[in-house]
């Protein structure tokens, strides 16, 4: 069984891997702690709800009465691995209420899915979190989300961006197969290079009439949960751009409905990465080639199909949220 100590605020890299383990070795294999309401019951829209795996009354009820006790309850023997799940101040706190009671012998990993490229840097303010859990026993591994390329790490830290669980399509939404926009790009200008980005598009293609214009913002987002998912798939070209960290969701999102991205390259590390001209398009860092970019896969839609398609393979054999499991559960050895 696996300890999975979890913040309650919404987490995407927290709920992409818990979904997974979830899917690699059963709900029942896995204790979160504290009891996590978005991970049983469906009470938030795409993509906050990435977490939930639709447990059935039953399973609820089994799970409730046999599978989930308190902490101060937890068989030890039973347990294989420790994972803090979030690199936010509620999962430490949670952490370091049990840390003493977890014995030596049980490895322990960190999934620090932060914007940030330090360590915990995430935490801010409350970074004396880690600190503390540190000293008291150093984490065996740390699942690193903005692990930049350049920069060196601690051995013990491994790269691990989003990816993306791939049950949180519904079934209606990969069945849209209308295209009614050429060029979108939705975001907030989180950082320079999306403003940049909208800039040039201002008056190209259908940018305008579609909504991928300047000063978006997320509140007022008309496209929202699986609708969004839906827009984006009547979408021909998609564009992504770093926000506060190179990681976003959309890097994962439109590969997994097996839709064409176009992207500056990600400066962090990303085992099997995605590959220009088979997977994906990248386009220059300064942005000098996007609108030609655009234009060319416009107007290529035979070799544009068959990147959509190895797309979607290339997530499905690399990055779903199973796939990441896999790997944390490789690092500790777990026999699945």
């Amino acid at each position: 069984m696996i300890l999975f100590i979890n913040s309650s605020e919404t987490d995407y890299g927290q709920d992409i891997l818990f979904s997974g383990l979830v899917q690699k070795l059963g709900r029942d294999q896995i204790i979160d702690y504290p009891f996590n309401m978005n991970y049983f019951f469906s009470r938030k829209p795409y993509p906050r709800d990435m977490g939930n795996m639709t447990p059935t009354i039953t399973e609820k009820i089994k799970f409730l009465a046999y599978n989930h006790p308190p902490y101060f309850f937890i068989d030890w023997t039973k347990i294989k691995a420790v994972i803090v799940g979030s690199c936010k101040a509620k999962a430490f706190q949670n952490y370091l209420k049990i840390i003493q009671q977890i014995p030596e012998s049980i490895p322990r990993i960190f999934n620090d899915g932060g914007d940030f490229p330090g360590i915990a840097e995430h935490l801010f303010e409350d970074k004396k979190l880690f600190d503390q859990a540190e000293k008291i026993k150093p984490f065996d591994f740390i699942l690193k989300r903005e692990k930049l390329i350049h920069q060196k790490y601690d051995q013990r830290v491994v790269a691990f961006p989003f990816g993306f669980n791939l049950k949180s399509i519904a079934t209606k939404t990969l069945a849209v197969t209308e295209k009614k926009y050429d060029v979108s790009f939705w975001a907030v200008e989180s950082h320079p290079i999306r403003t940049q980005a909208l800039a040039r598009l201002q008056n190209e293609f259908d940018c305008k009439q579609n909504g991928s214009t300047l000063n978006q913002k997320f509140k007022t987002y008309k496209r929202k949960g699986q609708f969004y998912l839906e827009e984006l798939k009547r979408c021909k070209v998609i564009l992504n751009f770093r926000g506060a960290g190179w990681d976003t969701l959309r890097y994962w999102e439109v590969p997994s409905l097996g839709e064409l991205l176009i992207s500056e390259k990600p400066e962090i590390e990303i085992p099997n990465n995605f590959i220009h001209e088979q997977s994906i398009l990248f386009c220059k860092s300064d942005l000098s080639d996007l609108i030609d970019l655009c234009q060319w896969a416009l107007t290529n839609d035979h070799t544009i199909q068959k990147i959509r398609s190895q797309a979607r393979l290339h997530m499905e054999q690399f990055h779903s949220s199973e796939k990441r499991a896999e790997q944390v559960l490789n690092l500790i050895r777990y026999e699945f």
